[in-house]
């Protein structure tokens, strides 16, 4: 199945012209994923550096230790 739109292009004469345009479903699927990047780019670093930084604090390092020590026994 085949999503279509419009474009407008210019021809010679300076007329505008419609020619109709197929997007498969790979295309829109790409297309939106790279305009979701760029508008969430910003919100997923901080997300993530905000998550590196949780993790790093020394209560979280110790569960950890203690869970490690308990798997073990």
């Amino acid at each position: 199945m085949c999503l279509s739109s419009f474009v407008q292009k210019t021809s010679y004469s300076d007329e505008l012209e419609y020619n109709y345009v197929y997007i498969s479903r790979r295309q829109v699927f790409w297309i939106s994923k790279q305009i979701l990047q760029l508008m969430m780019e910003d919100a997923i670093d901080d997300w993530l550096l905000r998550q590196i930084h949780c993790l790093q604090s020394d209560d979280i390092i110790a569960q950890g230790i203690h869970w490690v020590q308990d798997a073990r026994t």
